[in-house]
């Protein structure tokens, strides 16, 4: 993934900060669904 990241710093810190709250963002969403299958029972 690293290689995907460009030679200026302040584009690969952007890139690298976003994918990461992606990720997070993806594992709120995974939790919260999983919270709702569980208040539905």
């Amino acid at each position: 993934m690293a290689d995907q990241f460009t030679n200026e710093p302040m584009l690969d810190m952007y890139i690298f900060e976003t994918l990461q709250l992606i990720e997070q963002l993806e594992q709120s969403i995974l939790n919260s669904e999983k919270e709702s299958c569980y208040t539905r029972v």
